[in-house]
């Protein structure tokens, strides 16, 4: 157990305006810092994404499936997916209002 108080309403203090002091949620996400995406940031350069694109481009046009899907899914963007909206027992959707509630 931590020396700590607990993080709760009796705990935590309030300012001159009534708002609370500090976070509502002291152990959540981390503040932006060392990620997987910041690091490769740094470190990737133009010529490395270059050759990285032309490799990919070499594989799938070598047959690979996955180097294929990558390189359209990223060029052209991710294919749009189809959602039918049916009503009951796939037939129309029926509405129903009482026109007594418009206001």
């Amino acid at each position: 157990m931590s020396d700590e108080p607990e993080n709760t309403s009796e705990s935590r203090q309030r300012d001159e305006r009534g708002h609370w002091i500090g976070t509502g949620n002291p152990h959540g996400r981390p503040k932006r810092g060392e990620s997987m995406r910041d690091v490769l940031r740094q470190v990737m350069k133009k010529r490395d994404k270059r050759q990285i694109a032309e490799k990919l481009r070499d594989m799938a046009a070598q047959g690979n499936v996955k180097a294929m899907a990558l390189l359209y899914d990223n060029h052209d963007g991710k294919a749009l997916q189809a959602h039918e909206v049916t009503g009951e027992g796939g037939g129309a959707i029926r509405l129903k209002w009482d026109a007594n509630d418009e206001e």
